[in-house]
This record gives C-alpha cells, structure tokens and sequence, in this order.
C-alpha cells in the first residue's frame, strides 16, 4: 500500500470509501469530552448471513412510530431521532440514545426534547451532539429547527441561532473548524436574501463571510468534498441565476462552482448523496431521467457532473416509476447500501434495502429475506460493519422490528480516526478490520517542508482501540495521521 497522503482534512467518525485511508485533524489541548470512549466488544466481522437481523441487538418494542436519522457516538452509543413519543416503553418524543446492543439509555435525558422531527443528527469532534429538523423549541428553549445539545442530552446554551428560519433544516454539515452548514429551510440572510444554505459560526450565529446562494428551491442534502467545496442536492432548477438541475456545488465561501454542471433531471428532486471513490458523485431520490438517459431514483455522476452511463440500476415501485431512495451508504469496499420505497431492483423482487455491486448490480450475497416492510429512511454502517437501518417499518424478515433494526453484514470494517480532547490530553479512536497493521504519524505545521513523526506502530486487536498522545503539551497544536505500518 502507497504510505502517501491520501486525504488530508475534515475528521469525522464514521464509515469511509477507502479501506486504508489516511487521515489528520488539527488537536488543541482546551476542551474537554464527557467521557472516553469504549472499545467494541466484537473482534471480528460477523460470519452468519450477511443482511439478516443481528441477533445480539434488541431493542426491544422499538420506536413507536418512525425514526428519521442515526448516529453513533465515539463510545459506540447510538442517538436515534425521528417522530416518536416512546421507545421500547421509555418516555422519549423525538430523540433518543441506546447502548450499543439496543437498550435504551437512561442517562441521556433531553426533557421534553423537540416539540416536532428530528431530520438530522450530526456529532461535533468534543461530542457535542447538533440535531436538525421541523422543531422551533427543545426542552423550553426556543431553537428555531436546529440545537446544540451536551452529550447528556441539556441544551448547549452557547449555541444559539436567531436568524429566521421559516422551512425546517433538513441536512446539516459539521465543519473542521465547528462551523455548520445548514440547508433545507427558506432562510432570511444577512442583507435580506433569501436562501436555502447558510453556514453558522459555531455559536449559532451567522457567518457574514459566507455568500448565501440563492437557490430557486428546497435543498435537501449535502456533503463537503475533501477540499472544502460543497455539494447540494433537493428540488430546485436554479442557483444564483445558473440553469442548475437539482444539484450543484458550491466553493468554499458559498458561490456557486460552474465547473459543475449535471445538466437536465427529471423528477420530483434528490433526497440523499454520497462522495464516491475518484470523486464521483452517487445521487438518489425520486427521478426517471438525466439529460435523456432513462435511469430510475439512482445515479452516479462524474467529478465535474456528467452522468456515469455505465451505471445504471433500476429501482423503482410496481410496473412504473413510482417509489423514492431516502438514504445510501457506501461501503470501505466500494459496494453500495440503498433503503426507501421500492420493491424491484432489475426488474427482480427486493422490498426496501439492497445493496449493490459498484458496477451498480444487485448484490446476490446481501440476502433480506422478505426484508423491511414499509420504507427505510436512515442507515448507517457501525466501524465494525454491521449495518443499523431506521425508517417505518414494523418488521424485518417476517420477524418484529418496529422502526429500527441491525443487521450482520460481510462489510470490512473501516479504516477511520477520529480524535477526543479530554482532561487536557488527545485520546485517538482508531477504528479498522482486526490484524491491520497501522502507525499513527504528528506534526506540528502542514506544508510542502513538514516532516511527519511516528507516534506510535501497533496491530488492531480489535475493530476500535484507543492510543494517547502523551507527548502533547498543553498549547500544541498537532495534526494526525493513520496509515498503513510500513
């Protein structure tokens, strides 16, 4: 394997496209997690059928009534957001945490938490939680469709957005630097243009530097490339005055970048995205044609926007075009995890998740049974590859699951690092497949002369491990990065 920089940038704990990626992030010794993060207690990918439920996880009723969006938290806790009122019998409306297994958590107490949806949820690099959605109050505090929550579930009361939002935010992007990037809503900018993507600055206020685009319609995905530009995806035709059809990419301070153009989409818009490996573009939702290419809510784009026409999946509802795709994941190995409201893939049966070859087949050895029985809005893929699905469904396979669900899965786990600053020390999650040789690299300035220092070499004995920088001082200013051990 090259020992080369392959990425250099944002951190983010989860799932990535590349198995032995390499990664750095910028640690400043003034902040404090509440908590260090546990190891997972499985050493290996499960062996049983990959797709079907995971035996080990229950949570026991489930969530009455439908979860919206996932996220796993740095000890391997996992927060659940939707429209709810409870969650196997617990008092929880609209936010939740489990342990890893599945039962609830009881010493995350968001109160009375959001009075509507919660759409989306992200967690900052200290672990402070951001979530998104319909909701103009959490807990008695006034947060007009986004909050910043400790990792108890309190409301940060130093983030604390007063600009008008007048549609819920339906994505939202942590930044490196803890700015957000939050789209989805008809928003009032500084100057008074309307908008539909703003950054804030990591108060809550809004980042004046930050050109809104003004945008002709509801966004309602996003993601940051590694060199910071931003793609957006949803229902609109237009960006600052530009012919662009339900997705576009902006440059790092919000103007829209022409060197991206996808030409003509048909359809009602995109609901999710999702980089992919040489810096396409895998775009899902509801549609039926690209620049007169028949092709059916699934898509791959070239960097620059074109359509990749040698991947070409059908899936759809009944004998016409119907049905949608809500969430994609894509795997360290390149395979690709689709959910929504669907029941053929290829003209062949599959209700509502499947994953396909990078070729864009259906992949046989995925096997759902009979599968979810309503739709799957939220997936996420843990580290050590098992995959967690949400959305409205009351059973999986025959067997009841009320609205969320894990499964085991044949996925490699990924190759991640992530960073945790607590009691003035950096604590590095490394997370990879078992018997992986790795080596964790610092230094202190980035450029062209910068020489990279070995911290530590060491061999997974487990899909998560824990390494302390215990040579950091307390006003070092480092960046790391994992790769393979020479």
């Amino acid at each position: 394997m090259n020992s080369k920089t392959k990425n250099l940038g944002r951190i983010r704990y989860c799932p990535v496209v590349v198995v032995c990626l390499v990664v750095a992030a910028t640690a400043k010794l003034c902040a404090q997690a509440d908590r260090a993060p546990s190891p997972l207690a499985r050493a290996s990918t499960p062996t049983a059928t990959s797709g079907s439920l995971d035996p080990q996880f229950n949570a026991g009723s489930g969530i009455q009534r439908s979860l919206s969006c996932l996220a796993i938290q740095i000890d391997s806790k996992i927060l659940v957001g939707g429209t709810f009122t409870n969650i196997s019998g617990q008092p929880f409306r609209n936010l939740a945490r489990l342990h890893p297994q599945g039962e609830v958590d009881l010493d995350f107490s968001p109160g009375s938490s959001a009075n509507d949806e919660i759409r989306t949820l992200r967690i900052q690099q200290d672990g402070k939680i951001l979530a998104s959605g319909f909701f103009t109050n959490f807990n008695g505090f006034p947060r007009n469709r986004i909050v910043r929550l400790f990792t108890d579930g309190r409301v940060d009361p130093e983030f604390d957005p007063v600009w008008p939002a007048d549609g819920p935010i339906l994505a939202s992007w942590i930044l490196p630097d803890h700015r957000v990037l939050a789209v989805g809503g008809e928003f009032l900018a500084s100057g008074g243009t309307k908008g539909h993507v703003i950054r804030l600055q990591p108060n809550g206020s809004q980042d004046d530097l930050f050109h809104t685009p003004e945008v002709d319609g509801f966004v309602r995905a996003l993601f940051v490339q590694n060199d910071g530009r931003i793609v957006i995806g949803g229902s609109f035709n237009q960006v600052d005055g530009q012919v662009r059809s339900k997705i576009a990419r902006l440059q790092i301070n919000g103007e829209e970048d022409r060197s991206f153009d996808a030409g003509a989409i048909y359809g009602a818009g995109i609901w999710t995205m999702a980089p992919y490996t040489g810096g396409g573009v895998l775009i899902a939702g509801i549609f039926t044609n690209i620049n007169g290419f028949n092709i059916t809510n699934l898509a791959r784009l070239n960097p620059y926007g074109s359509l990749d026409t040698g991947f070409c999946p059908q899936i759809r509802r009944g004998t016409n075009y119907a049905g949608s795709i809500e969430t994609l994941t894509v795997q360290a190995d390149g395979k690709i995890l689709i959910g929504g409201f669907f029941d053929t893939v290829n003209n062949v049966p599959q209700k509502n998740l499947l994953r396909l070859m990078p070729d864009g087949t259906r992949d046989v050895n995925f096997q759902v049974g009979s599968g979810p029985d309503a739709s799957v809005m939220a997936s996420l893929l843990q580290p050590d590859g098992r995959l967690l699905i949400g959305g409205g469904f009351s059973s999986y396979d025959g067997e009841a699951r009320k609205s969320m669900a894990r499964l085991l899965s044949d996925c490699p786990p990924a190759t991640t690092l992530a960073i945790l600053l607590r009691n003035k020390s950096v604590e590095l999650v490394l997370s990879g497949q078992v018997g992986q040789s790795q080596q964790i690299q610092f230094v202190e300035a980035l450029g062209s002369t910068a020489t990279w220092k070995v911290l530590a070499d060491f061999v997974m004995s487990q899909n998560q491990v824990l390494r302390t920088d215990e040579t950091a001082s307390g006003s070092t200013v480092r960046f790391y990065r994992m790769m393979s051990a020479p």
